[in-house]
């Protein structure tokens, strides 16, 4: 288990595991407009679910950790901005053109 080898663990938000519906732009394009609306609509639907039964999983995993033992720490307020600024360089350095996804996903 997880918990024997990893005794403490940081809650800081740095990552998300992202669960991605995809399609190729072709088979895209093949479909109608119709069609590509009522996958729109369902991919919207389905991401909200999957967000929820996401959240269920880790309080789970969480309690279990914490009643084997491990120790759960919370960063304390400021520091996942200090986190972020310490980043901050690399969205400059590597995210050229990218920029409105980034802000994106830090506004999530």
């Amino acid at each position: 288990m997880p918990y024997e080898v990893a005794k403490y663990y940081v809650l800081d938000e740095h990552s998300r595991i992202p669960e991605m519906q995809m399609i190729s732009k072709s088979t895209w394009d093949k479909l109608s407009a119709d069609d590509q609306k009522i996958i729109k609509e369902c991919a919207l639907e389905s991401a909200k679910i999957e967000r929820a039964l996401w959240s269920e999983k880790e309080a789970a995993a969480e309690a279990k950790v914490k009643e084997a033992g491990s120790v759960i720490t919370t960063l304390e307020a400021g520091e996942k901005e200090k986190f972020q600024a310490a980043m901050a360089p690399l969205y400059a350095q590597f995210g050229a053109g990218y920029e409105n996804i980034i802000k994106t996903i830090q506004e999530k």
